[in-house]
């Protein structure tokens, strides 16, 4: 999986990103989504683009004929404190222009903010595209992950965050095998990762070293 696109070998969740990682022989790319204000659905992990582009605004409160380049110093995401340097500034990429490009590269998008219009959009463009088959959807939000199911039940899903956690607790005790899993896909937030790069920064590290071993247990 290329997290981000790749983001800690070229700028993340841009088109260079993702081509590098072909190259690699990724299998799947993984990237968030956003939406701008006219509606278009941008590749971005964050709506506030103050750490990725240096300005203070955010992609939906502009249009995508505003969005400004991003920076060409970032920080890696989940390695705190470690930058990606690049010779030129890149654009803000478009699903679409992602979907045109790689159409038969297996994608997993997570959903950010954007209600119904965003899940309206995703799911237009990969039925345009013919990816139901090839794209998982979903969100660490229970919630919005449930909206998506909802929204086009064709389109694959991946475990929300309390779903991965209610999983590994019952793989623990035995009960998983007589549970029905809504989800196609297990996506594992690692705890030990998330605590240090900021994302589960309200839970005790120790805790999230010890519970680390038991949510990745295959």
């Amino acid at each position: 999986m290329a997290h981000r696109g790749g983001g800690g070998e070229r700028t993340e969740n841009t088109m260079v990103a993702f081509k590098h990682a072909q190259t690699l022989g990724v299998d799947l790319f993984e990237l968030d989504v956003q939406m701008t204000s006219d509606g278009e659905i941008i590749v971005c992990h964050d709506d506030d683009l103050s750490r990725v582009c240096g300005t203070v605004t955010t992609i939906s409160s502009l249009p995508y004929a505003k969005l400004p380049p991003l920076l060409k110093e970032i920080e890696v995401a989940c390695e705190p404190g470690d930058f990606l340097r690049t010779e030129r500034q890149e654009p803000l990429l478009l699903l679409e222009d992602l979907y045109r490009e790689f159409p038969e590269v297996p994608m997993q998008i997570d959903v950010k903010f954007g209600g119904s219009p965003m899940l309206k959009e995703v799911s237009r463009l990969t039925e345009k595209y013919h990816r139901e088959h090839l794209t998982i959807w979903g969100a660490f939000s229970h919630r919005r992950t449930e909206s998506c199911r909802a929204y086009n039940p064709k389109m694959l899903t991946f475990c929300s965050m309390f779903e991965c956690g209610i999983y590994g607790f019952l793989l623990l005790i035995g009960l998983l095998p007589f549970v029905p899993i809504k989800a196609q896909f297990y996506q594992i937030p690692i705890p030990n990762i998330s605590n240090k790069s900021g994302f589960l920064s309200t839970w005790p590290a120790w805790f999230c070293h010890l519970i680390t071993p038991i949510m990745c247990n295959r």
